[in-house]
């Protein structure tokens, strides 16, 4: 799987790749019983759980997003240096947190408004010195131990986005890294500007799971998605 973004290089897309996930078990499960995304250093497994016979609607649809990274060490995607031994950096009197789950973001659980998380992504990637392929800008807000919220500056399209699947998974990882959520908790609701996304912990992996209307499978695709 390939996405293509306006920054250099190719970019991952974890709503994406849940929509291709339906994709391929609509049109091919009865060739095969398992798909594999293919990425950029990156395997991702893809799961159907649900009655399909009944509603295409209701099945779920999930796929493994990988470890998630708090550290850069080569440079590749922040520069040298401005992480501290903790994975951090404080910038405008606001922590960021640096994550990586396929995709590179930053985190913080600091109150800012929708304003200056704008005016903050936009500055942060017009900085290719700083961040050669752009970077991702997340503000969590700690809802309880099952639910965050999360508001995302996606590069490539610089603006928020109704949904980032990996900024969703990396923000649930760092909430749970940082002890605002018990590691022990399975299931973690995700609030987006378009809806909710599903973050699971289950056997040793990570799995993104959500609503998923794909035109030409689903009877009826709302305009609103």
């Amino acid at each position: 799987m390939r996405m293509y973004v306006y920054e250099p290089g190719d970019g991952f897309c974890g709503n994406g790749a849940r929509a291709v996930s339906k994709y391929c078990f609509h049109h091919y499960r009865k060739l095969y019983n398992q798909f594999i995304i293919s990425t950029d250093g990156w395997l991702h497994e893809l799961l159907e759980r649900g009655e399909h016979e009944q509603d295409e609607q209701d099945v779920e649809y999930l796929v493994e997003m990988g470890e998630s990274l708090y550290h850069d060490p080569a440079g590749d995607f922040i520069e040298k240096g401005i992480l501290d031994k903790e994975g951090k950096f404080i910038h405008s009197n606001v922590t960021w947190h640096y994550v990586n789950t396929s995709e590179p973001h930053l985190v913080t659980f600091d109150k800012i408004d929708d304003k200056e998380l704008i005016r903050i992504g936009s500055s942060f990637n017009q900085e290719p010195n700083k961040f050669p392929i752009g970077i991702n800008l997340n503000r969590v807000l700690n809802i309880d131990q099952s639910t965050i919220n999360v508001l995302t500056f996606e590069r490539g399209i610089n603006r928020l986005t109704p949904a980032c699947g990996s900024g969703s998974t990396s923000s649930v990882a760092l909430a749970k890294r940082l002890g605002f959520i018990d590691q022990a908790v399975s299931k973690v609701t995700v609030k987006v500007r378009g809806g909710h996304l599903t973050v699971i912990n289950e056997k040793g992996k990570v799995y993104l799971s959500g609503p998923c209307l794909v035109e030409g499978i689903d009877k009826e695709v709302s305009k609103n998605v």
